[in-house]
């Protein structure tokens, strides 16, 4: 079951990453109340997210929507021609 793996890895890698910048209770402020260091690690993983996650999707998507146009709509020829 993926229940949106992509964001559920960003949530947690970059609460470590600013661990290891010197941000100590990184790991457990997405479950605390709000304040402004929630706010900066919840701003961090939209950051990573925008950065590096988001240009590959994009890319992939603008490859598969020139796919389609091009054979026009066929999903067959992605296999064999």
């Amino acid at each position: 079951m993926r229940k949106d793996l992509d964001f559920s890895i960003f949530a947690t890698g970059t609460p470590q990453f600013l661990l290891k910048l010197g941000l100590n209770d990184a790991d457990t402020l997405l479950h605390a109340d709000l304040s402004w260091k929630k706010v900066l690690v919840s701003f961090s993983v939209s950051t990573a997210l925008n950065l590096f996650y988001a240009p590959v999707m994009m890319t992939f998507h603008k490859i598969t929507d020139l796919h389609i146009q091009e054979k026009g709509g066929s999903f067959s020829p992605l296999f064999w021609e």
